[in-house]
Parts: C-alpha cells; structure tokens; sequence
C-alpha cells in the first residue's frame, strides 16, 4: 500500500521527487503521527511510513523519544468546531474549582489503585473517556497532567507550565498530597489565566 501511493504521488504530482517530499506538509491527527495505527505497539512496531520520512509533519499529540513523534514535527491543538465549545466557556470569575486528569493508559492502573476510594477524586468506570487537552483548557478546568515526556502545542505562546499542573508518573501515589498543598492562590492565579479569552482563543481555530 505505501510503494503503491508513493507511486501515485511520485507520478501524478512530479514536483514531490525534487526532495523526495521535505519540503511538505503533512497534517496526521492520530496519536502516533505517522505511524497511523491507533494502538501503540503496533503502531511502534510499523514505524513511520516510508512516504513521509522526509515530510514536515503537523501532529496533534506530541512526546518526546517515541519513534512516531519526531522532534521538529509540529504539535497543534486537536480540532475542536469554536461554534460548539463556546456554549461552554466558563464565566471569567468563578468560585468552582475543578481539576482534570489527563494521563497515559499506563498510569490509569496507578491511579485507580491508590484513590479509588479517595473523596477527593471522582474515579469511575463510567468515565473511562480520556478529555482532550484542548476541551480542558475551554471548560475552565486545570488540567493535572501526568505525562513525563508530553509535548503539548504552541508551548512558545501559551504558558502551561503557568495554567497546569504537572505530576511526574513515579509520583501517581502523592498525587492527593501533591493537590492539597497547592496554595489557594495559586489555584486562582491559574484559574484567572485559563479564563482569559486569548488562552481560549489559541485552542481554537476555524
């Protein structure tokens, strides 16, 4: 299927063989880029394909040292219709304070384990629906995010460092503590970020 669509591409459009495609742009929304396979091994195991080995890749998850997520593609936010999310904006003050998980399966087990039974979480087989980062950011949530090697988009524009919370995965078992010795005013200082229209405005796009 790859020699047969390069093929296609190398004979229909001539001016991809002057690189051999580096001077092109690939949109790949999936969350192992070009290796197009929805589970991660398999996907690790095919590698990039062939055809864009020399492509510029626009991706909308990014990790650090993964075969299928080369450092130097771009990382953009998922796609998500602004007509839509903005029926969901929060009011800029706001005295809810509501925190979100985003994590790798891998760290799901962990989680579950230690604060299944904790108050502090609302942990559910009904909820096994991971929330993209995008939506997150939209909905006024702060965002817990337990990902060591994450690269998440526009990270030159929009201070995440600033409006997140980020837990390494050896420390899943503090995480309660992590969260309750956060200052109230730092809490708020994030809350006050993620409220700013312009945040929103980087997430979204026509």
């Amino acid at each position: 299927m790859d020699d047969q669509a390069f093929g296609f591409i190398s004979s229909n459009w001539p001016y991809w063989n002057r690189t051999e495609g580096a001077d092109h742009f690939f949109v790949v929304p999936h969350d192992f880029g070009a290796c197009f396979h929805y589970q991660e091994e398999k996907a690790i195991k095919r590698g990039i394909l062939p055809l864009l080995q020399r492509a510029t890749l626009v991706q909308t998850f990014g990790q650090r040292n993964h075969v299928c997520l080369r450092d130097g593609f771009i990382t953009v936010p998922p796609y998500a219709p602004p007509q839509k999310m903005q029926t969901h904006l929060i009011p800029e003050k706001t005295p809810e304070v509501n925190f979100c998980l985003l994590q790798r399966i891998a760290t799901m087990q962990a989680v579950w384990e230690n604060f299944m039974d904790n108050p502090l979480f609302d942990i559910s087989t009904e909820h096994l629906t991971i929330p993209r980062l995008v939506k997150v950011v939209i909905f006024g949530y702060i965002a817990i995010i337990i990902a060591d090697d994450i690269v998440l988009p526009f990270a030159d524009a929009i201070p995440w460092e600033e409006i997140e919370v980020f837990v390494d995965e050896k420390d899943v078992p503090n995480l309660d503590t992590i969260l309750t010795s956060i200052p109230p005013e730092v809490i708020l200082r994030k809350q006050r970020l993620i409220a700013n229209p312009s945040m929103k405005q980087a997430m979204l796009f026509p």
